[in-house]
């Protein structure tokens, strides 16, 4: 339930079994604990609002893959604030998440490397979904994504290159979503934007 392990300073471990049906977790439940790291079980479509919020400890999120050649239909969105201050150094986003929320990741300073799964089904990256993220040197923007909202990125202050995946289908980038990337040297935006 909604902040079941809230403010667990001890906990470092939590073990959900790969064959796990569990289909979400509540919001803030792990919120302010000691997690170090964390595996998703397939089942999980929604990663709830400040799951992982101020998670100064939690350097390693991964995902559990569908079976190679296995059909899956299903999606993942990351809700408003999941990881929210939180110490990851990378994430890889599987290839199944649609939508990345509002202020998903801001605060991460530790945070060097974002990458999403080959055919990428993202289409909506959030208001301030990366913005201070310190750490941050490069990112490719999968083609399938619609929709760049305000201060998405504001104060990554490393943020060298930004890079959109051939054949993009960008429509909108949202008001001051790259303000303050003092380190941005180049970003190739495409005709239809």
């Amino acid at each position: 339930g909604e902040g079941a392990f809230f403010g667990c300073e001890l906990l470092k471990d939590v073990v959900i079994g790969e064959e796990s049906e569990l289909f979400e977790i509540g919001a803030y439940a792990f919120s302010e604990t000691g997690l170090e790291s964390f595996t998703f079980p397939l089942s999980v479509s929604i990663i709830s609002e400040g799951l992982f919020e101020n998670c100064a400890l939690l350097t390693s999120v991964k995902f559990t893959l569908p079976e190679e050649g296995a059909e899956y239909e299903g999606m993942l969105a990351v809700s408003d604030y999941a990881f929210m201050n939180s110490g990851l150094k990378s994430i890889r986003l599987p290839y199944y998440t649609v939508a990345v929320g509002i202020s998903a990741f801001e605060g991460c300073e530790a945070l060097e490397s974002v990458s999403f799964g080959a055919d990428s089904m993202l289409f909506y990256i959030g208001e301030r979904a990366f913005a201070e993220c310190d750490s941050l040197e490069a990112i490719k923007i999968p083609k399938s994504v619609i929709s760049i909202e305000n201060e998405c990125f504001k104060e990554c202050r490393s943020l060298k290159n930004i890079s959109f995946s051939e054949g993009t289908e960008l429509q909108y980038i949202g008001e001051c979503a790259f303000e303050n990337c003092l380190a941005l040297e180049a970003i190739e935006i495409a005709r239809s934007v």
